[in-house]
């Protein structure tokens, strides 16, 4: 498949040194989905466990950085809503804000599953699960934060590459 080919291709540009079998075994439909679902005109919120707060503060702070790219809209979708999300019973208020806030949205979701992966499987996601049945990486992996990173990297590229017209995605 194209993409895991250009996937592998950035990691070697990026002399990533890591054994990378976990991303032969990854959904490449739904990474796909994603992207096309921004080039289409959509949103993406990302969310993340308490964890993976370094990585939201990562990708906010470099996806929109560089002046000669195009803006990407993923934003950060649920923020503010922290005492809401203590309560399942919140979740359709939290939905029906979210509908009437964003049209056309999908979550991105990175991190081990519980409160926050309720709320987003209900609907369109693009899941980075970490642990369990299906999960992208272990949590308990010494190297899962610098794969994190390499992952963005390859998503990174690949949406811009896509956005420029430089790689078509079937």
């Amino acid at each position: 498949m194209e993409l895991v080919r250009r996937a592998h291709q950035i990691l070697q540009e990026q002399h990533a040194m890591l054994d990378c079998p976990w991303l032969e075994s990854y959904d490449w439909a739904n990474f796909s989905h994603s992207i096309r679902h921004v080039l289409e005109g959509g949103s993406v919120l990302l969310c993340v466990d308490t964890e993976r707060l370094w990585f939201k503060h990562y990708v906010f702070a470099h996806l929109n950085a560089q002046k000669l790219r195009p803006l990407v809209p993923i934003v950060d979708g649920l923020s503010g809503f922290a005492s809401l999300l203590q309560d399942t019973q919140e979740f359709s208020l939290i939905r029906h804000l979210l509908d009437l806030t964003y049209q056309n949205y999908i979550f991105w979701y990175v991190g081990k599953e519980g409160v926050l992966s309720e709320l987003i499987s209900s609907k369109d996601h693009f899941l980075w699960l970490l642990d369990g049945p299906g999960a992208l990486l272990s949590s308990l992996d010494p190297m899962c934060d610098l794969k994190l990173l390499q992952f963005y990297k390859v998503f990174e590229n690949i949406l811009f590459e896509s956005l420029l017209g430089k790689l078509a995605l079937k």
